[in-house]
């Protein structure tokens, strides 16, 4: 059984590419080979900047042979006066068979059965190097990336970059075949510069291709590449530090085939600088590592690097002066930008256009000074009547309840994308907000303001830290439902492909501060206060505008909730909270009620209400529309069922109600099930022991229809709707 082995030789492959292409890759090739009879016992992946290879192992020698059956068309079409019509004769020809040899087959759909032309034949497998030559091009080109190019002139192969050899053994063979005009070959090369020579593979054996690498100086398994990285970076970084910056060790692995790491200096003046624009010169531009002292508490003017190459001082002195220049031009800069405060470059932010239709992010300020309020509302940290002045007005005292908040809220808005037009921000754009904050500080602006002007941009990434003051949350939400609210307006909305001003991760962002930080006043309203401060003329409908992002909004909760547990937070549970008729953009009510009910499913006696209460749902939706719950006449209750399942209700529906009203959500939905599991399901029991709901008698039916509007609507007010989950 012989093993398969595949290496695209490329051109420099962007550091982020190989971590989704080499998983992919190995998916790919399994799926695809397994499809086509040929399924092998292991699949390996392996890649550096300039390849991509993959080996499989023991895959047979050929396909299995198959049976072939197929049906062909009706008694009715396949003969004509007792003569086969032209598409029974196609039929046998397509089978390889005459006519006269192929069989009826009796075809029942629905009341009717129908006679078919009936054929089968066997096909004998293909050999395995027949069958890949033909099946690796489409592999190679199914490799996903963020963006490929194409370079064969009059072509349509894309790859991330262009492919230079092509290796493909199976076994001792070469398995032919030419993609992009390069023909398969068994010819491997190895470091570009310590060992340029190419070099023929006898096998497909996947340890003499790594050792034979490895000999030309090329880690092509990242595992191990990136063991080397972090073993020379540990001579150099504290364990702390090197913890910290586990992305770019990730990254600098993929743009390395011979890692050797080593360290270089510069001047101790340009500690001067604050240590994050030394960091972001470092790490941003040059993927170098800060080596901090050993208390982690100051930058020592040292840096470590990962070379694609053994030591040499030419490179470290490379490294020093381009990392020199970098520290020389923000240090120049952080000087000069701090001869213009940021309370002065509120005007600047005239020159910088948010959205065309809505101008720049000087004409943003107003919005955001509004919205942010409103959050300081919602979350009850000021009064509902607290005010700030408007854009421009300069404050310089705070008076009455939640004034000094307000003031706070109102200051940062003003100075929250002032360091935009900061010469050390257009140099170094990963610090927007951190400069801020900094040059804050050293201006003398509070600190509540300097710490919100960097917290503005949290969550900077999905799962990143959130801001954790109140002027910082009210800042950063209310930055982005800005953000949200005019990509809606002006049609920039998200869509599977297109994202530009990153709507969904503003969307994500609100939700995950609302949630934990426990702002529990629900998004609908802060979504409607960004609503109103568009301009005039901007959005069309109001309305319809405020429900499209209203949705938006309610299906990432749901995708969220899915996701942080999946086997917890099933899909039906997700949607029985969210589909209560309690506020759902209330998350962090929602999440409560989610886990109350996910413990309370557990219970088999609560869990066979899911069904009941269902039924009780399907029941009133289709034959009681006119009747109200609480349209029953007690006088009139005559059989047993209804009686006990009236007098259930009344005996638990104001406890019930109340624990819900005061969150506690497991102890509602257990006093609910106590109560009502077992007479509702006597009352759905067949007479005479249960009742028939839809009885000729309107009196009757009206009564039962009420009583299960009354089950149905107990918890589905404002806990979660049991109907919505499915049974089982």
């Amino acid at each position: 059984m012989p093993d398969l082995l595949i290496e695209l030789g490329t051109e420099e492959v962007p550091a982020s590419y190989l971590d989704r292409a080499l998983p992919e890759l190995q998916r790919i090739v399994t799926q695809g080979l397994t499809e086509v009879g040929l399924a092998p016992r292991e699949v390996q992946v392996g890649g550096s900047p300039r390849r991509i290879a993959l080996w499989a192992g023991d895959l047979p020698d050929r396909q299995p042979d198959v049976v072939e059956e197929k049906v062909g068309p009706s008694e009715q079409a396949a003969y004509k006066d007792g003569q086969p019509t032209t598409a029974a004769l196609k039929f046998a020809e397509s089978m390889g068979v005459a006519v006269a040899a192929l069989e009826w087959r009796e075809v029942t759909k629905g009341k009717k059965t129908t006679r078919y032309l009936y054929a089968a034949r066997k096909v004998a497998g293909r050999p395995t190097l027949e069958v890949l030559a033909e099946r690796l091009p489409g592999f190679i080109e199914a490799i996903p990336f963020k963006k490929s190019m194409r370079w064969v002139p009059g072509a349509k192969v894309r790859f991330a970059r262009p492919v230079r050899r092509l290796t493909a053994l199976l076994g001792a063979e070469v398995v032919p075949f030419t993609w992009a005009g390069v023909r398969s070959d068994r010819v491997v090369q190895g470091h570009r510069f310590l060992d340029p020579e190419p070099f023929a593979l006898r096998d497909a054996s996947w340890k003499a291709y790594v050792d034979r690498l490895r000999e030309a100086h090329v880690l092509v398994v990242p595992a191990e590449r990136r063991k080397a990285v972090e073993e020379g970076l540990r001579r150099h970084v504290p364990p702390e530090a090197l913890a910290a910056r586990q992305h770019l060790v990730d990254e600098v692995t993929n743009l390395v085939e011979w890692p050797l790491v080593d360290a270089g200096r510069f001047e101790e003046r340009y500690l001067r600088l604050p240590a994050i624009v030394v960091e972001e010169a470092m790490t941003g531009h040059q993927r170098y590592f800060p080596i901090p002292d050993e208390g982690g508490e100051r930058l020592q003017p040292r840096f470590a690097y990962v070379a694609n190459r053994p030591f040499d001082p030419v490179i470290r002195g490379g490294n020093e002066r381009v990392l020199a220049a970098r520290l020389h031009d923000a240090l120049f800069f952080f000087e000069q930008d701090q001869k213009v405060p940021l309370d002065q470059r509120v005007d600047k932010l005239d020159e910088i256009v948010f959205m065309q239709e809505l101008g720049t992010y000087r004409a943003r300020i107003d919005r955001i000074d509004h919205i942010a309020l409103e959050v300081a509302r919602v979350a009850g940290w000021v009064p509902p009547t607290t005010t700030t002045p408007g854009t421009g007005q300069k404050v310089t005292k705070a008076v009455g309840p939640g004034a000094t908040l307000a003031l706070h809220i109102h200051l940062a808005a003003q100075l929250a994308r002032t360091d935009l037009t900061t010469d050390i921000v257009q140099e170094f754009p990963g610090l927007q907000g951190e400069m801020g904050s900094i040059y804050a500080r050293l201006q003398g602006q509070p600190a509540a303001v300097a710490d919100a002007l960097r917290e503005a941009y949290l969550p900077r990434s999905e799962g990143g830290p959130l801001p954790s003051s109140q002027v910082g949350i009210c800042l950063s939400i209310a930055d982005k439902l800005d953000t949200i609210a005019c990509a809606w307006a002006t049609g920039r909305k998200p869509t599977g492909s297109k994202d530009p001003f990153m709507v969904r991760r503003s969307v994500i962002g609100v939700l995950r501060i609302l949630r934990e930080r426990g702002l529990d006043g629900g998004y609908a309203r802060l979504v409607r206060a960004a609503i109103a401060q568009l301009p005039d003329g901007i959005g069309g409908d109001r309305d319809a505008l405020e429900a499209e992002v209203l949705d938006y909004f309610r299906a990432r909760v749901e995708g969220l909730m899915v996701e942080a547990d999946r086997e917890r937070h099933a899909v039906d549970l997700v949607r029985a909270v969210l589909g209560s008729g309690a506020d759902p953009s209330n998350v962090v009510d929602a999440w409560a009620r989610l886990d109350a009910l996910v413990q309370l499913a557990a219970d088999p006696r609560f869990k066979r209400l899911f069904e009941l209460v269902e039924r009780t749902r399907n029941i009133t939706a289709k034959s009681g529309e006119g009747v109200d719950p609480q349209d029953v006449d007690e006088a009139s209750l005559e059989h047993p069922a209804e009686q006990a399942l009236h007098a259930a209700l009344a005996g638990c529906r104001e406890q019930v109600t109340a624990l819900v009203a005061q969150r506690r959500y497991v102890d509602a939905g257990a006093l609910y099930a106590e109560r009502l599991a077992d007479v509702v399901h006597t009352f759905f029991e067949p007479a005479p022991r249960g009742v028939f709901v839809l009885d000729e008698d309107p009196r009757k039916r009206t009564n039962r229809l009420a009583l299960l509007k009354q089950v149905h609507a107990l918890l589905a007010a404002g806990f979660a709707d049991l109907a919505l989950v499915q049974k089982g």
